[in-house]
């Protein structure tokens, strides 16, 4: 996007104001029932039973049967068929699997390397536990080698065929996968050796993330507020801002303290939902709509600028609001305003933030001029962007990151994992609303942040100059 810097606008507004964009929702202290879960791959039931005193304890698998007819595999573990397998992936992964073109491909791998009809089967089935996310793919080659019935000189043998596997039918699905090009390469393999097509990787935005999610859980007895909670933490999750672990104990946290109350038995049947879900899949804000084409507004006069930039009236009201409630907890004296910002977004009562009371704590942390430093001095505040690049396997980045945690390029990280992340605003309102942010720091000394967002006047709307992947 640096080449539009031109058409790029930024506000330093004469006086700054506070704006907000308020999505978590109010939620009760009780819900009054039992909660119980029946699980199955990619679903889980969740009920209540208006007379029960207590959550229970109880959890029970009901796997569905089923035989296989598409190819000649026999029922994976936990009593799940081929055909039933196929409904946990994108459509586009599931016709590639059924593909005639993939079929004549494996066949041409077996006649070569002289499989019998059982090696044929072994080698497909331990395929096919990778896509269906059985098996990790770094593990593959051990798991293949184990399986067949080979002597220790068939290694090389052994060697060559996962890499025909490798390199023919899992390399065009790397981006559902991972790293086969990387595994490939391990293995003494050359990628160019084998096609480079590859399958369109499935988009959905967060929100449809979310209620993807819900749809595969049957909800029966929870009212609404209990959704919404429900909602935010699978929306956390989708954002990497908790891990499965930390998500799991969400779910079983008493409701009055942000949680809904259930058993380590039902956390961990909607968290395997919810990796089921996610597989294969990237989440982004919004998805691009391939052929349309938006007819863009290429003039935006300073007035209508301002106007997208302020927000509306309820915002300001919001955020000032928690801004004063800041600003009065500091002027008792000694209170640390670093503490009482990382409070907001890792509340000790554990009750998720709302994107206002994350604004209003941002702003505040600049204008005391405590930002770069806390970044700087604070080691809780590292830590926020070290579970943001763990989160995604990159420890590169968070070394790089660590060289100077001071820079535009290390602070852009920082605010949106906190804006984004943990105040679950969309690319665009936390863009304008760290413009707020940014312009207190361009007034305290800091102008070298200036450029981390802009109003983009091709888009007509505030765009972040860097975004990162959320």
């Amino acid at each position: 996007m640096d080449e539009d810097k031109n058409n790029q606008t930024e506000l330093i507004p004469a006086e700054e104001e506070t704006v907000e964009t308020v999505m978590a929702e109010e939620v009760p202290e009780e819900m009054a029932g039992e909660v119980k879960v029946e699980a199955e791959r990619g679903t889980a039931a969740v009920s209540v039973d208006e007379g029960a005193e207590g959550p229970s304890e109880e959890a029970a698998e009901t796997p569905a049967e089923g035989e296989i007819e598409e190819e000649p595999v026999e029922e994976a573990e936990g009593g799940f068929s081929f055909v039933e397998m196929l409904d946990t992936v994108p459509e586009v992964v599931k016709n590639y699997l059924l593909s005639d073109e993939l079929a004549a491909k494996r066949k041409q791998i077996f006649e070569e390397r002289g499989l019998s009809e059982n090696e044929k089967d072994i080698a497909l089935f331990t395929e096919l536990e990778v896509f269906f996310g059985d098996i990790e793919l770094d593990d593959f080659p051990d798991e293949l080698w184990s399986r067949l019935p080979w002597e220790d000189g068939d290694e090389e043998r052994a060697r060559k065929l996962t890499l025909d596997i490798l390199g023919q039918v899992m390399l065009p699905a790397q981006a559902q996968v991972g790293d086969v090009t990387g595994l490939i390469t391990e293995l003494g393999g050359k990628v160019e050796d084998y096609p480079s097509e590859q399958l369109e990787i499935r988009q959905v935005s967060f929100k449809e993330g979310v209620e993807e999610i819900i749809s595969g859980l049957e909800l029966s007895g929870l009212d609404e507020d209990m959704r919404n909670r429900l909602r935010h933490i699978i929306d956390s999750h989708l954002r990497g801002v908790r891990d499965d672990m930390e998500t799991g104990r969400m779910l079983t946290k008493p409701k009055k303290v942000g949680g809904i109350e259930l058993t380590e038995e039902q956390a961990a049947a909607i968290v395997d939902v919810m990796k089921d879900r996610m597989r294969m899949t990237r989440f982004v804000e919004v998805v691009e709509q391939r052929g349309v084409v938006a007819e863009a507004k290429k003039e935006w006069s300073v007035e209508e600028i301002k106007e997208i930039y302020a927000g509306s009236a309820e915002e300001r009201e919001e955020i000032s609001k928690h801004r004063s409630e800041i600003v009065q907890q500091l002027e008792v004296g000694g209170v640390d305003i670093r503490n009482v910002f990382y409070d907001i977004i890792n509340p000790p009562d554990l009750l998720p933030p709302t994107s206002s009371e994350v604004v209003a704590g941002l702003l505040v942390l600049a204008n005391e001029d405590q930002l770069t430093a806390a970044l700087n001095d604070d080691e809780r505040y590292r830590e926020v962007v070290r579970k943001y690049y763990e989160g995604r396997g990159n420890e590169a980045g968070f070394a790089e990151f660590e060289k100077d945690v001071n820079s535009p390029q290390s602070l852009n990280v920082f605010l949106q994992t906190v804006l984004r992340g943990y105040g679950s605003l969309d690319e665009q309102n936390s863009a304008r609303l760290c413009l707020r942010v940014l312009n207190l720091l361009k007034k305290r000394g800091h102008a070298q942040y200036a450029e981390l967002a802009a109003f983009d006047m091709d888009e007509g709307r505030f765009v972040w100059n860097q975004p990162i992947e959320m």
